[in-house]
């Protein structure tokens, strides 16, 4: 009896750790796929918000490049409405020049009269480039308002400063159409005057050029603003969202 008491105590001690090694086995392999499958659903994830941003900055520069293609339209078609009338001034200021001897004097008014065209044209461009890519650049917070405000956030604050900012955008480009709509002749008269002339008309020049620096500003910081208020609603929405998931698991 004895004997056999020994024998099933041995055969009990040899088989419960085969059935603890069999029995941890599925877990270890649940456990294993589990991780496995969390890790290919982060990758996928990744993958795809990679390929997100992607699109999006691609629609972006698109986006700009057609608005400053626009922008630049634009000018063009309104440089050619001045350029008859301009041609006209400078016509005159041509036939006046001719009473002056100094030919030296003459050469050196012409040569400034070519500076100061040139680099109004140039500022006319460079400031209608910036303005296109601030309005594409709005036009992206307003699109991304909008899907913040799909998710139930309130993006009030938001509309406010996108309006802002294209009210900003509006006077700034009425600025530049001003500034291609000028013609800047320097007025004839002596040539003891010469001189001054010449000197109020590029002053006149930089003046101007200076007031539609400072709208071309005013639009940057209301786009800029823009900006900040989504970044800040978006903030908070993630806040909220992190402060909800946190109290849920607890």
């Amino acid at each position: 009896m004895m004997n056999v008491f020994i024998s099933l105590v041995f055969s009990l001690a040899v088989a419960l750790p085969v059935f603890a090694q069999t029995s941890t086995t599925p877990l270890r392999d649940g456990a294993q796929r589990v991780r496995e499958e969390t890790r290919q659903a982060v990758t996928q994830l990744r993958q795809a918000a990679q390929q997100n941003i992607k699109a999006m900055r691609e629609g972006f520069a698109t986006s700009t490049q057609q608005r400053v293609a626009d922008f630049r339209g634009a000018m063009d078609a309104k440089r050619q409405e001045m350029k008859s009338a301009a041609e006209a001034k400078r016509t005159q200021m041509r036939a006046k020049l001719q009473t002056i001897k100094d030919e030296r004097k003459k050469k050196i008014v012409e040569r400034v009269d070519g500076q100061i065209q040139a680099l109004n044209q140039k500022m006319q461009s460079h400031f209608s480039d910036m303005l296109a890519r601030l309005a594409a650049a709005l036009d992206r917070v307003s699109e991304r308002a909008d899907k913040t405000a799909e998710k139930g956030v309130d993006v009030s604050s938001v509309r406010t400063a996108i309006a802002e900012a294209q009210s900003a955008i509006a006077a700034s480009k009425a600025a530049i159409e001003a500034q291609v709509g000028k013609v800047y002749v320097a007025s004839i008269t002596t040539e003891d005057a010469l001189r001054l002339e010449v000197g109020k008309t590029r002053q006149a020049l930089r003046d101007d050029l200076h007031a539609v620096g400072e709208a071309i500003k005013r639009a940057h910081d209301a786009v800029k603003k823009a900006a900040v208020a989504l970044a800040q609603v978006s903030k908070g929405q993630n806040d909220v969202t992190a402060t909800t998931s946190t109290s849920t698991v607890q």
